[in-house]
């Protein structure tokens, strides 16, 4: 028979294996694996390899563990439980290129973008962690077509504490999109489309176009019509859209649009 003291105790491990505190362990548990890799310089090191620790903005190893130490704080695993769909830019976690306050690189991976707690995440087995952004203000992320895309914080007026997506940057026009992500109640959805799932919640996405032009950030939307309002243009976006059958809520298609459009406003 059990004793109590014997209960007490499975009951405190119980607890520490289903909460933050375990998430907390395990970053401490990576941060260890950091340390002992950047020690023995071993060029193997996967996520952070060891030439990349030279570029953050520290001179020594211990600075550069420091400044990861300070950079990164736990995520409990089961924090979205129960809620249908994700939280994330692209579909899958990838290599990145995290930049700090000096424009220096760190590469990491497998690496995503959470558009609902605004924060850059690190992924990879039992390993979760997010990165504060005032250490990692810029990030190149891979997207799901393999094209890297700057990421980058406090970008727009209005969404100062969220990262947004950097597409085009001229003298004369930047090009942005910015993914924003909500929690619904999911039994009316679910009614409406006839789904199986049984999940409370879901998460909303919602993505913004945005255009500065003329030292001004405004939001447009993925029509031709509605950014011509703002840049012009519009009878020969509309040819080139169609010429090249565009999908304006694709990234990579926006960005070719812009492109043009800004080699006929430096022609102007």
């Amino acid at each position: 028979r059990m004793n109590i003291s014997s209960k007490t105790l499975l009951f405190f491990v119980a607890v520490f294996a289903s909460s933050a505190l375990f998430a907390q362990y395990t970053m401490i548990r990576v941060m260890d694996q950091w340390k002992q890799k950047i020690s023995m310089k071993d060029t193997s090191f996967d996520p952070l390899l060891a030439d990349a620790a030279a570029t953050i903005s520290t001179e020594t190893d211990e600075g550069r563990i420091e400044y990861l130490n300070q950079s990164i704080r736990p995520v409990v695993l089961e924090r979205y439980q129960g809620i249908f769909g994700d939280p994330y830019l692209n579909k899958k976690f990838s290599q990145a290129q995290l930049m700090d306050a000096g424009n220096q690189r760190v590469p990491l991976g497998p690496v995503n973008y959470n558009a609902h707690s605004a924060r850059i995440e690190f992924k990879q087995g039992d390993s979760h962690f997010q990165f504060l952004p005032n250490y990692f203000p810029r990030v190149m992320l891979t997207n799901g077509s393999g094209v890297e895309e700057m990421l980058v914080y406090g970008l727009i007026p209005g969404l100062e504490s969220k990262y947004s997506t950097l597409l085009l940057n001229s003298d004369l026009l930047k090009v942005a999109t910015h993914l924003e992500v909500s929690r619904a109640e999911n039994e009316g959805f679910s009614k409406f489309t006839g789904s199986n799932h049984t999940a409370k919640e879901r998460f909303v996405p919602v993505k913004s176009l945005y255009l500065s032009h003329q030292g001004r950030w405004v939001r447009s939307g993925f029509k031709v019509k509605i950014i011509a309002k703002e840049l012009g243009l519009e009878k020969e976006m509309k040819t080139f859209v169609k010429k090249n059958k565009l999908n304006l809520k694709e990234n990579g298609d926006l960005l070719e649009l812009m492109t043009y459009v800004n080699g006929l406003m430096e022609e102007n």
